[in-house]
């Protein structure tokens, strides 16, 4: 069966537009992909930069606990040094007394010793 020519250029030009639309439905799926992807990859993003604000705000906030915490202590250090400092003022002043008064009664009692000795040699 021979074809005419007009029928052969009919399926040429047939075979042709057919090629042509099957390139442009091709392309336009790949275009359509690439938006697909893009839109995910954006929501991702989007998602990344939202959870990096949740975390950046528990950081933020666990920070200014722990300053708080530190400021506390710091505080309380300051406190308890100044308490041991006087303490130890006290202390120190309370065995000087106690020393003095260890020496007066040494010497009391020394003199005592030497009045007792010279009242017996005599």
């Amino acid at each position: 069966m021979e074809l005419s020519t007009s029928n052969m250029v009919f399926v040429i030009v047939s075979i042709i537009v057919t090629a042509i639309g099957g390139i442009y439905t091709l392309l336009k799926i790949v275009r359509e992909i690439k938006k697909a992807h893009k839109i995910d990859n954006d929501n991702l993003l989007q998602e990344a930069k939202e959870l990096d604000d949740v975390v950046k705000n528990k950081l933020e906030s666990r920070m200014k606990l722990l300053e708080s915490q530190l400021t506390n202590l710091e505080h309380s250090v300051a406190k308890d040094l100044i308490n041991i400092k006087d303490n130890h003022a006290i202390e120190l002043k309370n065995l000087s007394e106690r020393i003095e008064l260890l020496r007066t009664d040494l010497n009391l009692q020394h003199s005592q010793i030497i009045n007792l000795l010279t009242k017996l040699i005599n």
